[in-house]
């Protein structure tokens, strides 16, 4: 235990040394996932890296339990930032390794300086510890990077539900859109907006719009409606309600008066047919 302290106070006393060996290392041997042209990051890496090894040092004092948890915030952070970069998990692992090889070599030299001092079970008991942290650290970003991927996944998922759908052109000057109940306003927006762009690129002179999808209509979707149709009559392209039951007309008209006057087919087929004639 006597040569622990020591071999961690050797460590504290040499972590600046260890950790610009390991940034002198990115031109010299190998392209790194930190390298950099700009001194002052370089700098504020090696500083940050000088962070880790003193903190890793802790590995031959504490309790290996009490050691992890103290390091679990600085994985995340970390990880969360190279993650953020799109650094790949592999990239990552690879700086660790070199990490932990140059690490190890300061553990040799301090067991050459105190040869007579250091037992070949202390150095087999350094040589085990080593390796159960970095283990353990790689194992904490790729549950982290297995974590921030589904995440992502989820994320892209949920965002593509939330892109509204362009107009579909069906035949020269007719197209085809569906619209949505319970969005909100940026959504609406932004359907409106697309839908107006695609009719102009498409040159969509009909429209036919599928409300097929709601099951109820509230005082929000039936402005939403109306808007649409005000918005499409302001750029000179013709449309067709399609999609709603008798109740569900009714409903439409009574929230919003500017649709009273508009006929409604009950599907698109309908509505085909009237304005294919």
């Amino acid at each position: 235990m006597h040569n622990n302290k020591e071999l961690y106070t050797f460590l504290l006393d040499h972590s600046a040394e260890i950790s610009t060996t390991w940034a002198k290392s990115f031109n010299d041997e190998w392209v790194s996932l930190f390298s950099t042209d700009d001194s002052v990051q370089l700098s504020k890496i090696t500083y940050q890296n000088q962070l880790f090894i003193i903190h890793l040092s802790k590995v031959f004092l504490v309790e290996q339990g009490l050691f992890f948890s103290s390091l679990d915030s600085w994985i995340k952070q970390v990880a969360g930032k190279l993650h953020g970069k799109k650094a790949s998990i592999h990239q990552v692992i690879v700086e660790l390794r070199r990490i932990r090889m140059i690490f190890w070599e300061a553990i040799g030299e301090f067991v050459q300086l105190n040869d007579k001092k250091v037992a070949h079970k202390e150095i087999l008991l350094w040589s085990d510890l080593v390796y159960i942290a970095f283990e353990e650290i790689i194992e904490s970003f790729l549950q982290y990077y297995k974590q921030a991927d589904r995440e992502r996944v989820q994320d892209e998922a949920t965002t593509n539900e939330d892109i509204p759908t362009q107009a579909t052109l069906l035949k020269e000057g007719l197209g085809l859109v569906s619209l949505y109940p319970n969005k909100d306003q940026k959504y609406s927006a932004v359907f409106l907006r697309e839908t107006l762009i695609s009719c102009r690129k498409k040159e969509i002179h009909t429209l036919i719009i599928d409300l097929s999808n709601f099951d109820v209509i509230e005082k929000s979707d039936a402005e939403r409606i109306y808007q649409l149709c005000s918005s499409l009559n302001a750029v000179s392209v013709s449309y067709y309600l399609s999609g709603l039951t008798e109740t569900l007309k009714e409903d439409a008209r009574h929230l919003n008066e500017g649709l009273e006057d508009l006929v409604i087919y009950p599907d698109v087929w309908s509505a085909l047919k009237v304005c294919c004639l």
